[in-house]
């Protein structure tokens, strides 16, 4: 029988044949014609780049500066090089334009909260990068113009 718990974290990953040699450790360097997998979940959980690893923290986004945004070679959610995601565009556009509409279409009731500033603070920014991509934000409004939500 297969425990539940190791099946959590199965992902499929794409093998990729080393062309070249190039170092992963001070003390190993992957030799040219090796077939490597990377490690999504290792990459992903790595403490030195995401503090508290197994935490639920957005906000580790938001900071420009910090380690999150920092290392983008540990984000592997969409592949990497000439196995990137072709539609990584299309799949961020689409999870900010059914978060906006939801925030427009839902009422959310509040009971403020000492964290209440805080969580209102991270929608600002969350706000102000949508803003950011004009895009982004002309596709917003012209998708709430059609709902005669605006």
């Amino acid at each position: 029988m297969i425990d539940a718990h190791q099946c959590l974290f199965t992902f499929v990953q794409v093998p990729y044949r080393v062309t070249r040699p190039f170092p992963i450790k001070e003390n190993y360097t992957v030799p040219s014609n090796s077939m490597v997998v990377p490690s999504f979940y290792n990459s992903l959980h790595d403490p030195e780049v995401y503090p508290s690893p197994d935490d639920f923290i957005p906000e580790r986004w938001l900071d420009l500066t910090g380690t999150a945004n920092a290392n983008p070679k540990n984000y592997l959610v969409y592949g990497s090089g000439p196995h990137r995601c072709i539609g990584v565009e299309y799949a961020n556009m689409n999870i900010a334009l059914v978060l906006a509409t939801a925030v427009v279409m839902m009422d959310f009731e509040h009971d403020r909260t000492e964290l209440s500033d805080k969580i209102e603070s991270v929608f600002q920014s969350l706000a102000s990068y949508i803003h950011s991509i004009p895009c982004l934000a002309a596709l917003l409004l012209q998708s709430f113009q059609r709902m005669d939500v605006v």
